[in-house]
């Protein structure tokens, strides 16, 4: 016989060893059966659906079927998309015999129910169900889109204690038959189908083995009835047609006649279409958590505000028949830690190790100590999976060194519009013995905002000429650490009489803020906290650059990232000879810029 027709003949001579009609023997040799017809009858044939599966049958007046427009498939491609997916990863979970579909491509659920006696079992990747009586059974009940005249793909990984006899993996209910099933027979896996014009198409193929997992699949397009054994074709018949369609549930692992599969089930892919090869071959690899790791796993002591590069290897553990697979990964740092790589993307095959960069940087405010932080890693096709974690140590030896700066939202601080600083952060001082100066807000009749402060100073007149200082100024408020390192200047306007009074621009930094001055001060200095300073000015327009201001105490210099506060300094007179200090001036249009 040429292979031509020993491929025909399996369509109308297939062996029912095993799948047979109550009464059978369900041995390894041949059913006695009068002709062909009666045998792939006796094949398909099962019982009643409610002896082992009450409730399992659709009722009559059930809603048609859906379109496949209504399915969410990528690219509206439903052929490498399962119609239901029983991982059973959710046996056990809970007391519940309901397992999940975790397909999610169609607004119908498909749930399974296993038999109490069903137990949960590690499978091949997560949990699994193991048969072990003959009552044991999981089953789906019909649906309206269990329709399958569009094709069929039914896969499965099995691990079955003996490949002898005959064994059902999955079928669908057709009246007192059966639409399809997967099964074993006679130390062979075996996929039968009823078509609607009559035929039952048959074929069948070895590569089973007892004790040990098998992924197998069968696929029917309208036109070939294709086995698959561990993701490759090993046999194929042709016949064109349709399945038939039928009212009755989803058999897993045993059927109405109790051909019941005695081993481990794991992972059940239903689709109403044929996959293409290379989704079958896809549906063996088996996904393992990756290996994560950062180094270094603990730093040496850093100052506060510093930023450490870690490197983040991922290395994936996937079976080898996987393809490549995209690794996504989400830094986590915990206060008073912060990164700027919050997430990135790695794609590796299996075996294969990748590295990211993930900088982390802690507070200037921090203070000296150890601070955990983490990355999860998880893959991207199988984001439902519990994630990965990799941990390192961020250690933090001299701190806190300044507050933290943020942009300001504008250069203003006041004047014609709102600016970042408020009439509730206003403040004066003066020196012992000396007046402090009167400070009055001055607002926009007609937007309120804070245009500018009227100022009037008479402190009197010093005796010493180291405590001959006043002063007023404005605390910032939106943000209260203000970094303008984008900017080099700043600009303002004074308007009215200095009299003999000098006056002197000073900018706060944090680091020259006394930390009883607010939570963003960190200055201890014993001998005082403050400037730095730029030098005297009068009337107009007046620019100062950061560059010219000194004598800051302790930092003599200007940090303009960390901003707290902007004054002015005024003198008065000491010498005996001049005249007394009496200002009354204003000042406005305060501003950031770039000089």
């Amino acid at each position: 016989m040429s292979e031509r027709t020993k491929s025909a003949a399996l369509v109308f001579a297939f062996s029912c060893a095993g799948f047979c009609a109550p009464g059978c023997t369900g041995d390894d040799s041949p059913a006695q059966v009068d002709n062909e017809q009666t045998r792939w009858e006796a094949l398909m044939s099962d019982g009643d659906p409610n002896q082992i599966a009450p409730g399992s049958m659709g009722r009559p007046g059930s809603p048609p079927p859906l379109s496949p427009a209504d399915r969410f498939c990528p690219g509206n491609d439903c052929s490498g998309s399962p119609l239901a997916l029983w991982t059973f990863n959710d046996c056990g979970a809970t007391p519940s015999t309901q397992l999940e579909d975790t397909a999610f491509t169609s607004p119908i659920a498909h749930p399974a129910f296993r038999a109490v006696s069903v137990a949960c079992v590690p499978g091949i990747d997560g949990a699994a169900v193991k048969l072990a009586g003959d009552e044991d059974i999981v089953y789906s009940p019909d649906q309206s889109n269990f329709v399958f005249d569009k094709g069929l793909t039914a896969a499965a990984w099995i691990k079955p204690d003996r490949v002898s006899g005959t064994q059902s993996i999955a079928r669908k209910r057709f009246d007192g038959t059966s639409s399809f099933v997967l099964g074993i027979d006679a130390k062979k896996l075996v996929f039968a189908l009823k078509l609607t014009n009559g035929k039952t198409v048959g074929v069948s193929a070895g590569g089973l083995a007892a004790g040990r997992f098998t992924h197998v699949a069968a696929t029917y397009d309208g036109k070939d009835a294709i086995l698959y054994v561990d993701g490759v074709a090993v046999a194929k018949a042709r016949a064109e047609g349709k399945i038939a369609p039928g009212a009755g549930p989803i058999f897993i692992g045993n059927d109405a006649n109790g051909r019941v599969l005695k081993g481990i089930v794991d992972s059940v892919w239903l689709n109403t279409l044929a996959a293409p090869a290379n989704v079958v071959q896809e549906l063996t690899c088996i996904h393992q958590p990756p290996v994560v790791k950062l180094t270094p796993a603990v730093t040496g002591p850093q100052i506060a505000g510093a930023t450490v590069p870690f490197d983040l290897s991922i290395t994936s553990t996937n079976g080898p028949s996987c393809a490549a697979s995209s690794f996504q990964y989400f830094t986590q740092p915990f206060s008073p830690l912060s990164t700027d790589s919050f997430f990135g993307t790695l794609t590796l095959a299996p075996g294969e190790t990748g590295h990211a960069t993930v900088n982390i940087k802690s507070s200037r405010q921090s203070f000296p100590g150890s601070y955990v932080f983490q990355v999860q890693v998880a893959e991207s096709a199988i984001m439902s999976t519990t994630p990965v974690f990799a941990e390192a140590t961020y250690v933090v030896g001299t701190g806190p060194i300044a507050c933290d700066g943020f942009a300001p939202p504008t250069p203003q601080i006041i004047g014609s519009s709102f600016g970042i600083a408020g009439p509730g952060g206003l403040f004066s001082y003066a020196a012992p013995g000396l007046a402090a100066p009167a400070v009055t807000p001055v607002f926009d009749p007609n937007t309120y905002a804070f245009q500018a402060i009227q100022v009037s100073a008479n402190p009197g007149v010093p005796t010493d000429a180291n405590s001959a200082f006043l002063g007023f100024g404005l605390g910032f408020g939106n943000p209260p650490c203000v970094d303008a390192g984008a900017y080099n200047a700043v600009q303002f306007t004074i308007t009215g009489d200095l009299g003999t009074c000098q006056l002197s621009l000073t900018l706060t930094p944090s680091q020259n803020n006394a930390v009883n001055n607010g939570p963003f001060g960190v200055c201890t200095n014993a001998g005082g906290c403050f400037g730095p300073f730029s030098g005297t000015f009068t009337t107009g327009v007046n620019v100062v650059r950061f560059t010219d201001m000194t004598g800051g105490v302790p930092l003599a210099t200007l940090d303009p990232t960390a901003l707290n506060a902007i004054g002015w300094n005024l003198t008065a007179p000491s010498d005996g000879v001049t005249a007394p200090c009496v200002a009354n001036f204003t000042v406005s249009d305060v501003a950031f810029v770039t000089n």
